[in-house]
């Protein structure tokens, strides 16, 4: 069976730097899937979505950094779409009807980086709710 689009895609691809920015940690990725869909990824989850993104030329990482590609961007500014979240819908759709899905089997994300990338989500939290109080 072909591999498929999952809805954690979308997040991810809504959730990465602009094609021409530096780009965005794993802990901001994992925030900002947080802030759309109320979800904390775990290693698996986080490991195939920017498996599927980065094989499928969607998402690349330089240096820890995940941005958009070019094709990425394409994806993400042909949304019609204000908000994230009618943007997730548009891009879930748009993969599943257009884009193959085609998984690095090269790129993997090690445990530990992905658990200092929660550890420091999670921190980011703490110190933000420590503002607000």
């Amino acid at each position: 069976m072909a591999d498929e689009w999952e809805h954690l895609d979308a997040r991810a691809l809504e959730s990465v730097g602009e094609a021409a920015s530096e780009g965005v940690t794993l802990s901001c990725v994992i925030g900002l899937i947080d802030y759309i869909d109320r979800t904390v990824l775990n290693h698996h989850e986080a490991e195939r979505t920017l498996r599927r993104l980065i094989g499928s030329g969607l998402v690349e990482e330089v240096r820890g950094l995940f941005r958009r590609t070019a094709e990425g961007e394409g994806v993400h500014t042909s949304c019609p779409s204000a908000t994230p979240r009618e943007r997730v819908r548009y891009i879930q759709a748009h993969l599943s009807a257009t884009v193959q899905c085609t998984p690095s089997v090269q790129w993997s994300l090690a445990r530990a980086a992905f658990e200092s990338a929660v550890s420091e989500y999670h921190e980011e939290m703490r110190r933000a709710i420590d503002r607000e109080s």
